[in-house]
């Protein structure tokens, strides 16, 4: 039997204001990190399906620009997926 290699994706996130931001760190913890697989649509990635994915490494977030409140910064946030058989 042979299975096909699993998929790995990366994102990065330009100029995201603070609770977009907040909302990927969120979603993050929310799955321990690196530790619980979700469902992933893969239109995301320019393709077709749903597939299951964890995240690969930590997240990296950059402020890019600060104010005098955190719904007013910006951030770079880009992160890996690393495709399951769950």
């Amino acid at each position: 039997l042979s299975r096909r290699s699993k998929r790995s994706f990366t994102f990065n996130y330009t100029n995201l204001s603070g609770p977009y931001k907040q909302a990927i760190e969120n979603f993050y913890t929310a799955r321990g990190g690196t530790w619980e697989s979700f469902e992933f649509d893969l239109s995301y990635a320019g393709q077709s399906g749903i597939i299951f994915v964890r995240f690969d490494g930590p997240l990296i977030v950059t402020q890019v620009l600060t104010s005098l409140d955190e719904i007013n910064d910006f951030y770079n946030v880009s992160f890996n997926l690393q495709e399951t058989f769950s």
